[in-house]
């Protein structure tokens, strides 16, 4: 009797397993990446409404959600909530009320987002309130609490549709740990990504039996020939990712501002799927996806990718009619006076000579620090502010970046080196007259090379950096290593190379943004603290605008001089290579 009830049901499941149903899935991909705050139809900084936003990012979420429903999903690759007039007021002005970014990302129902290295230049109390009132997760699998030892945010989210599973991963690059102040994330600590990727996407893939895996990374793609050390391989490493982590599908990054749409092979043989799109809210990526698992269990996928201008796509006018209020509160914010200028401020020289507006931040950092000599970045906005009424929107022109005011001890041998490390990333060596004063990158035939945004630097021109408190001056002939020669102290008393000096500069800069102390100097996060003496508890922007407040016209006077040399040569190259950039420096 039990060999005849064994055998029919085996008979059972073999018919059974001879009907089994193929199962099919087709879902769309939309993400963003790098908006940086650009989520209002509005340009805050020009004081007009905006060609791209979120606004049109809303139009496409709508086609497709209507197209698709729940099989449309909505990421972000990181660096939402910094970088425009609007970020600075929620993160620093309005804490008590509900973000603009938190309402834009509810809003548009995003199923994740992902953490990126500005997103945390709030600190962990900002960070906290985000989480709190977002309706969905913070990816970052690499970012860990210290103290526990664990993900601080959540490392993926797992999406059953029509059979199937998809997970997406979050990951940040761990070079935020040079950008950020530690006294803003005391608890957090990095690992790297490759590392990190190995670990979860083997559990995604074994325990979670996932049939799809989307990797949604906030990090560069650099060129591996750029590659120059392994701080590079673990810090700007994608292709690390891609190349040594086997089970992800898709790649949707961010971070350095690029635009890419292609595909890697890693070491097994698999092919990637990668997708770049433009930040400020210029493109949204896609990625269509068709999944198929036929009645043998084996399981077939297909995925292409797109970059979409989403200058070709309409606004919404329901979302802009929804945020309508918070423009208007956000210009009556920067329209307030400040103070009164009496004189132009020079920023379009800044990038290759002293000019007033450099002048202006230094002085204030020295006044507000007590340091003996500042050094500050050149800024990434090249608006000249005209003399008369100053507001806060000429302020974000000038300083829009939510930097902290950083104290910190250096030897004269530190300064120097210091300098010498940014002259040699800004200023070419010139051979004569003709040579271009700017360190663009060439090709193997001596011309420059241009990329999306134009004339190819060999650093961006926010990581150029100037000094005050000293006289120096800057040899363009001179090697590199050699170019810099300090003269004196402001005062004119004699520069001592091996005395300490208190110096002033952001957070970015004294945290290992741009390289200068961390490779300049070769510091490590440890020395970085053995050389911190204090941090302010304010935004430099805050203390500018404080400052300003503080009388009725701006008054504020060149803290020592610094020229490049040869003069003639530096002035007539200096400004022809301004032209060559200026174009797509204000765009």
């Amino acid at each position: 009797m039990k060999t005849r009830l064994f055998i029919v049901l085996f008979l059972l499941l073999s018919v059974a397993s001879c009907h089994k149903e193929e199962q099919a899935c087709d879902f769309v991909i939309l993400y963003t990446t790098d908006v940086h705050g650009n989520v209002l139809p509005y340009d805050f900084n020009k004081n007009k409404f905006a060609g791209t936003s979120m606004a049109n990012t809303s139009t496409l979420v709508k086609k497709y959600r209507e197209k698709y429903g729940k099989n449309m999903l909505l990421f972000d690759a990181g660096d939402l909530f910094q970088g425009d007039p609007a970020m600075y007021y929620y993160n620093y002005y309005a804490t008590k009320s509900e973000h603009i970014i938190s309402r834009v990302v509810n809003y548009l129902h995003y199923d994740a987002i992902v953490l990126g290295n500005h997103d945390m230049e709030t600190g962990e109390q900002g960070m906290e309130r985000i989480n709190e009132q977002l309706h969905i997760p913070r990816l970052a699998a690499n970012v860990l609490n210290s103290t526990y030892g664990r993900s601080m945010m959540r490392p993926y989210r797992i999406f059953r549709r029509d059979g199937f599973k998809i997970a997406v991963l979050g990951l940040v690059t761990p070079e935020t740990d040079t950008q950020v102040p530690k006294g803003l994330i005391p608890h957090v600590s990095f690992v790297t990504m490759v590392e990190c990727a190995k670990k979860w996407v083997r559990d995604i893939k074994h325990f979670e039996e996932a049939d799809y895996v989307i990797c949604v990374l906030h990090s560069g793609f650099k060129d591996i020939e750029l590659i120059t050390d392994e701080h590079d391989t673990l810090f700007d490493g994608l292709r690390y990712v891609v190349e040594n982590v086997r089970g992800i599908d898709v790649v949707l990054f961010g971070h350095d501002h690029g635009v890419y749409e292609g595909e890697m092979v890693n070491q097994w043989g698999d092919t990637i799927k990668l997708l770049q799109a433009a930040a400020h809210g210029e493109e949204i990526g896609k990625v269509e996806v068709s999944l198929l698992r036929d009645k043998t269990g084996e399981l077939f996928k297909k995925t292409e990718i797109q970059r979409i201008a989403l200058d070709t796509i309409p606004m919404d006018d329901m979302y802009a009619q929804e945020f309508s209020g918070t423009i208007d509160t956000i210009n009556h914010f920067l329209d307030q006076p400040l103070g009164y200028l009496d004189e132009e401020l020079d920023m379009r020289h800044s990038i290759y000579k002293q000019t007033n507006s450099m002048d202006m931040i230094h002085y204030i950092q020295l006044r507000a620090s007590g340091a003996e000599i500042s050094f500050t970045p050149t800024l990434s906005t090249f608006q000249d502010i005209p003399a008369g009424p100053l507001t806060g929107r000429d302020i974000f022109k000038m300083y829009k970046y939510d930097n902290y005011l950083h104290k910190m001890w250096m030897s004269g041998k530190d300064v120097k080196r210091f300098l010498e490390y940014g002259c040699e990333r800004q200023f070419g060596e010139m051979t004569s007259e003709h040579s271009h004063l700017l360190a663009f990158r060439y090709d193997k035939d001596g011309k420059i090379t241009y990329g999306r945004f134009g004339p190819d630097l060999v650093v961006p021109q926010y990581n150029y950096t100037s000094a005050a408190g000293i006289n120096y001056v800057v040899d363009a002939t001179a090697p590199a290593g050699d170019r810099v020669k300090i003269i004196s102290m402001a005062d004119g008393t004699p520069f001592d190379m091996e005395k300490s000096y208190t110096v002033a500069m952001s957070s970015y800069q004294a945290a290992g943004g741009g390289g200068f102390v961390n490779r300049g100097l070769g510091w490590t996060k440890e020395d970085i603290a053995y050389h911190t003496l204090g941090i302010s508890k304010k935004t430099i922007m805050k203390i500018i605008s404080e400052f300003l407040l503080a009388s009725d016209r701006v008054q504020f006077q060149a803290i020592g001089n610094w020229r490049v040399e040869p003069y003639d040569w530096a002035e007539r190259m200096g400004e022809y290579d301004t032209e060559l950039l200026m174009p797509y420096l204000l765009k």
